[in-house]
């Protein structure tokens, strides 16, 4: 493949931005890789385009590059956030369109980091957008990327379950997620039997046609 093909220009920006965010903060780097996990295991299994997945793919590897610009002192920070920090957190979503859009090389990624943390019932950011004006990929992006922080351990709380998890997310449904799309999600937790000590290694056998991106840096 050439240096100038698209996909080499893609691969080599996401390699860069992914080192810096590794510098700043290991567990969002981390994270940030389970939901790729996620959102293309779980694209496929709904049979999404395989352009859809791709996207998902890159959108979900820098969701949260953002958080480059958020200081370490909040980002890390181990006790309840105040109120005037959690709005500094929420402008990550905007920094990461700016840093990704300023790449130069990506498109229909640009409004799933954009709108990651959009709800269906309006009450997400940047943008209050309700249920109809979030696109599908957004939609499956935002369930995956809140079940891997509640499944996910860090300094600051304590993992949920696997069933814990799902049962928030049904609790959810009509509010922040979209209710066919979490029943859906459900359905391919359970049917790949997604337990805590495999579950990453399930849903990377269901990747092996994506291997063009490292697992790490």
């Amino acid at each position: 493949m050439c240096n100038e093909c698209p996909e080499n220009n893609k691969v080599s920006v996401i390699k860069r931005l992914l080192k810096e965010l590794d510098e700043k903060s290991k567990d969002t780097l981390s994270h940030c890789y389970n939901v790729v996990n996620y959102a293309t295991g779980f694209a496929r299994y709904i049979q999404c385009s395989q352009e859809e997945v791709v996207n998902l793919h890159y959108a979900a590897l820098l969701h949260d590059i953002g958080k480059l610009k958020i200081p370490s002192e909040i980002l890390d920070k181990v006790e309840r956030l105040t109120q005037e920090e959690y709005e500094i957190i929420k402008t990550h979503s905007y920094y990461g369109y700016e840093i990704v859009q300023h790449t130069g090389v990506f498109s229909e990624e640009l409004e799933l980091i954009l709108h990651h943390h959009e709800r269906i019932d309006g009450n997400g950011y940047p943008h209050k957008l309700v249920n109809n004006n979030i696109s599908k990929l957004c939609k499956i992006l935002s369930i995956c990327d809140s079940f891997d922080a509640m499944v996910s351990k860090r300094t600051y709380k304590a993992s949920m379950t696997i069933d814990e998890a799902i049962k928030e997310l049904v609790n959810n449904v009509e509010k922040q997620f979209d209710r066919e799309l979490v029943n859906l999600f459900v359905a391919f937790i359970k049917n790949f039997e997604l337990k805590e000590n495999n579950y990453y290694s399930k849903i990377d056998a269901l990747n092996n046609d994506l291997n063009f991106l490292p697992r790490t840096l």
